[in-house]
């Protein structure tokens, strides 16, 4: 179950005109911002944000002529209210839209608020967080595309295990309090939360717990980090979130950026409980990637990889609540089996106008391991186009 960012959130719902005034008046705020930075005149309050033109086109080896096939434009953008509050403590509201329907997962139709916090930072070293932010599971997270934001990520769709924890475009938003502690050398990020619902739900009472270690071997050149996430959303009282009883460790490696190429890879185990003694509930993750820049342009590549436990492809003996990470679907009549592994490849290139205009592209393979010479597969291959700005 892939779960996009703002999917349990807090949903704006208005009759039909006051959705049309709120429209008119988010679409006027995008206009000017795209020509200049609001910033009110004592500087207490800014707004920027990112907005992204996308096409894809996804093709499915097991999907036949009638099939609908998964070929459109689509439109995403996001806006940031930045509120200071006082020396050292902010407020953030993120709301997040687009058009909607599309088999990628940009938000919309509807408007959603996503990040809402406040953040009080403490002697530049301490930062405390309460509301509602990114699930910090490993310190790839900075840098997932987060709906229309696809600012700090090598690729447009996120890895395999991102992808299954918040969606190809999504983060695993959580509601809960944060803090972050950096040094020279250490940079740790914890968190308790209401576990992995996004949203105030939490029916068993028992929260949820992350923390991610990191070391600085080489500043600017050699970074490791391990992170560990427990949390039990799935109890007799309700289930909530991923439906688990979910675990998860991740070891993260961080090379260069030297002479404008960069490395990253991780390695990770998650286990899905749905308690069941009788089912295999672990899968190992893992990934690699690189980027080359070279100002203008930008080359990247990633490889990451979901290996369950069980992978036979039999669809029995599996975790019931274990997600598909991939874009497979149901075609045919036949269903995506979670018992197999899933190889993920991205190459993608990039030219940038300035340093707020982006032409993006990017070919994807989604390679399901449990094929039939006869039948085909699950197999997903496709073309990515994106226009990103940020303001």
């Amino acid at each position: 179950m892939a779960r996009y960012k703002g999917k349990d959130q807090i949903l704006i719902t208005y009759n039909s005109i006051n959705n049309r005034i709120f429209v008119v008046i988010l679409a006027a705020i995008f206009c000017i911002s795209m020509s200049t930075s609001i910033v009110f005149a004592d500087e207490s309050v800014s707004v920027n944000g990112a907005y992204l033109g996308f096409l894809n086109i996804l093709n499915q080896e097991n999907q036949t002529s009638t099939d609908s096939s998964r070929r459109q434009f689509d439109f995403a953008g996001n806006i940031d209210f930045g509120f200071k509050l006082r020396e050292g403590v902010t407020g953030t509201m993120q709301l997040q839209t687009g058009t909607g329907g599309g088999s990628i997962g940009f938000q919309g139709p509807q408007v959603v608020v996503t990040d809402l916090n406040i953040l009080w930072t403490l002697k530049n070293e301490f930062a405390l967080t309460i509301g509602s932010f990114d699930t910090p599971f490993g310190f790839e997270t900075l840098n997932l595309t987060n709906n229309a934001d696809m600012s700090s990520n090598n690729l447009m769709m996120n890895n395999l295990m991102y992808s299954a924890l918040g969606g190809p475009v999504g983060t695993l938003n959580t509601l809960g309090i944060r803090v972050d502690h950096e040094t020279q050398w250490t940079k740790i990020m914890t968190a308790v939360t209401n576990g992995t619902d996004e949203s105030a739900a939490n029916f068993d009472g028992n929260f949820g717990y992350v923390t991610t270690v990191g070391y600085n071997a080489l500043p600017d050149m050699i970074f490791t980090s391990f992170a560990y996430m427990n949390s039990k959303d799935r109890d007799k009282s309700g289930v909530t979130g991923l439906n688990a009883a979910f675990q998860g460790w991740l070891g993260e490696l961080f090379l260069g950026p030297y002479r404008d190429v960069s490395f990253t890879g991780n390695i990770g185990g998650l286990e899905f409980d749905d308690d069941s003694s009788s089912t295999k509930d672990i899968v190992t993750v893992w990934s690699v990637e690189g980027k080359y820049e070279y100002l203008p342009y930008e080359i990247a590549f990633r490889v990451s990889a979901w290996m369950p436990e069980d992978a036979n492809g039999d669809n029995t003996g599996i975790s019931t609540v274990l997600p598909n990470p991939g874009f497979g679907i149901t075609a045919n009549g036949q269903p995506v089996p979670a018992d197999q592994d899933v190889i993920r490849f991205q190459i993608g290139g990039a030219y940038s106008f300035n340093d707020n205009l982006k032409l993006r592209a990017e070919w994807i393979l989604d390679n399901y391991d449990n094929n039939d010479a006869l039948t085909k597969g699950h197999n997903v291959n496709g073309i990515l186009l994106g226009l990103t700005g940020i303001f």
